[in-house]
């Protein structure tokens, strides 16, 4: 939460003034669409490929 609060904060602070609620609003929908589909992918490879290979699959992609 902390991070998304500070990207918030960056995201009004480095925009102009005048496009400052649009470029938030697109920040905002961005990262609620890229929770849904991360949301989606994991839980379609737990589904076809099991936990315990989705938690690899993550382990991998953290230590890379």
């Amino acid at each position: 939460m902390m991070a998304w609060v500070l990207f918030s904060i960056g995201v009004q602070l480095s925009a102009s003034r005048w496009v400052a609620a649009r470029s938030l609003a697109a920040y905002q929908a961005v990262n609620s669409g890229g929770i849904a589909v991360g949301s989606w992918a994991w839980g379609y490879l737990t589904d076809s490929a099991g936990v315990g290979a989705a938690l690899l699959v993550s382990a991998a992609l953290m230590l890379a």
